[in-house]
């Protein structure tokens, strides 16, 4: 597994501040979110002006451009808006074949106030159907993050299905899959290799799930140390985002201080053996499919 962190936790840093903190707190990658104080277009300068120079930028320190994260919700509420949410879509795509930037991350539909939670997720489903050959054609991958209109690992297995084709897979975020209840043990082996990109929160819970707080990684309730482990155990060799968005009261840590800490916390648990159960020997983490020594051959006598 890699790590990396939004760009949402610092977005007024500019470019060449975001790689170079990220390579000093020991990130090994970033996803673009936000910049100049501001969610991601794809008209954005500092990306879109000259691509060339940014991949440079990024190469030449070591760090790499994992995803755009966009604030698209490809399916809208009405015809016009699902139109406008597939014209932004495959702005973004063009953006990240420019880019060499391998992910482009978005969101469904919103729940409907009353009525059938599924024909959201169809129509999600059907939007992504729609724009994954322009995605494989550029060779960009799709990554639709739960959120609260398909909050669980049933939803993004049945969408990712739904969908289906390889340029369409999820962006797993265990602190809005928390809030309905559901652990890291349910999701990451239902989803497995659906699962593109994981990108982390931590934070606490009110008795009726509402989220009160984020906190640090391992201070809250989002089992992020388990999360790690169950990835392992599903050979996950993908990155693992950190995504802390600023507090407008100023009441969280800043970037300074969040990032290293973040970094400390997951790259420990990221590096750490694996759990041995008493029901098992060994590492029970451990990949199921690694190469066997090869079967000396039989003699007939």
């Amino acid at each position: 597994m890699k790590l990396g962190f939004s760009t949402v936790a610092c977005p007024q840093w500019d470019l060449a501040t975001i790689v170079r903190q990220a390579k000093e707190f020991g990130y090994e990658g970033v996803e673009v979110a936000a910049l100049g104080g501001r969610a991601l277009s794809p008209a954005e300068a500092a990306l879109a002006d000259d691509p060339a120079a940014v991949r440079r930028l990024f190469a030449d320190a070591g760090v790499e451009l994992v995803c755009l994260g966009t604030p698209i919700r490809v399916a809208g509420g009405d015809a016009d808006r699902t139109r406008s949410a597939r014209s932004e879509l495959l702005a973004f795509l063009d953006l990240a074949a420019r880019l060499g930037c391998p992910f482009v991350r978005v969101f469904g539909g919103k729940p409907p106030p009353v009525g059938d939670r599924n024909a959201v997720l169809a129509r999600t489903a059907a939007a992504l159907r729609d724009v994954a050959p322009a995605a494989a054609a550029r060779n960009v991958e799709i990554l639709i993050e739960n959120d609260s209109g398909a909050p669980g690992s049933r939803d993004l297995w049945f969408v990712t299905d739904a969908a289906a084709h390889p340029a369409v897979r999820c962006c797993w975020n265990p602190l809005a899959a928390a809030a309905i209840g559901e652990r890291p043990t349910l999701s990451v082996p239902r989803l497995g290799s659906r699962i593109g990109m994981v990108r982390v929160s931590d934070g606490r819970f009110g008795p009726d799930g509402r989220l009160e707080g984020y906190e640090l990684p391992g201070n809250g309730q989002a089992e992020l140390a388990r999360l790690i482990v169950l990835l392992r155990g599903i050979a996950y060799d993908g990155y693992v985002v950190f995504h802390w968005p600023p507090s407008r009261t100023g009441s969280r840590a800043p970037a300074e201080e969040a990032l290293p800490a973040a970094a400390k916390f997951l790259r420990e648990r990221i590096d750490a053996k694996g759990e041995a159960l008493s029901a098992y020997k060994g590492d029970k983490t451990a990949p199921r499919f690694a190469r066997r020594p090869p079967r000396l051959p039989v003699r007939m006598t």
